[in-house]
């Protein structure tokens, strides 16, 4: 039986599963920045590295040694994030 985490991250996956990779990318550009940390996003995060892993995204730019990185926002080039440089 799969804990309540688990399915959530089933339930964003499916959601996400229906969108193109650019808007699945933006998806992600969406909570950087975002304030505040629950096991929900945990598990919708889990869900966008999953997509990013299926539609073969490289998202090498956002990837730490303990996941991934929400402090810079992307956009998709071809199958690759690129970081977008902020504004000064």
């Amino acid at each position: 039986m799969k804990t309540f985490l688990e399915q959530k991250c089933d339930e964003f996956f499916k959601e996400l599963d229906t969108l193109s990779d650019e808007e699945v990318v933006e998806k992600f550009s969406v909570q950087t920045g975002a304030k505040g940390w629950a096991s929900t996003k945990s598990a919708y995060l889990k869900a966008l590295t999953r997509q990013f892993d299926k539609r073969e995204i490289d998202y090498s730019a956002i990837k730490t040694d303990n996941g991934i990185s929400l402090r810079d926002k992307v956009r998709l080039e071809g199958k690759k994030m690129i970081l977008v440089m902020k504004e000064s």
